[in-house]
């Protein structure tokens, strides 16, 4: 009853609050800065969504909704931004549409393995708390696997890359 009465709200104020924090988020996304600091700052934005999903647990009332609508809001467009900064650093111009066609098909799987962890931890809890809580896989899996990705490298690759073409 709570989402129910509460889903346009929550709506717009993630998309409020995107718009204001994106800028946060993209002040340590500047070109120079980015290729140093976006990983960490993915990370950190990883971190702050384990920690929602652990406040999602614990939601009792509109007003808890709202606060982590906010939460969500602040994090979500700059960790967005910034992790397509990122993998576009790392990807050869004169590739760039195979990259970016994986890049879409792998958030089509993500848009699916979400909801269906969810649905499945829900039917088997007989709520939908722990599915709440469920989610941190995905933001832990996700989080040990940039930590093994070499920023550096993938750049180097890349322009090496794309020389090889011009």
């Amino acid at each position: 009853q709570l989402v129910r009465c509460c889903k346009a709200s929550w709506y717009l104020c993630i998309m409020s609050k995107r718009a204001a924090c994106h800028r946060g988020f993209r002040a340590s996304g500047d070109r120079s800065y980015c290729r140093r600091q976006a990983k960490r700052s993915i990370l950190s934005g990883l971190g702050l969504y384990v920690l929602i999903a652990i406040a999602g647990y614990f939601m009792q009332t509109a007003t808890h909704f709202y606060i982590l609508a906010f939460a969500v809001g602040m994090v979500q467009g700059g960790t967005q931004a910034l992790s397509r900064s990122l993998y576009a650093a790392m990807v050869p111009k004169s590739q760039s549409a195979e990259f970016f066609g994986f890049f879409s098909t792998s958030s089509k799987f993500a848009g699916i393995a979400g909801p269906l962890l969810f649905g499945v931890v829900s039917q088997i809890a007989g709520g939908s708390r722990l599915s709440i809580v469920s989610l941190i896989v995905f933001f832990v899996v996700g989080g040990l696997l940039l930590t093994r990705v070499d920023v550096k490298e993938g750049i180097r690759v890349a322009r090496a890359e794309d020389a090889l073409v011009s």
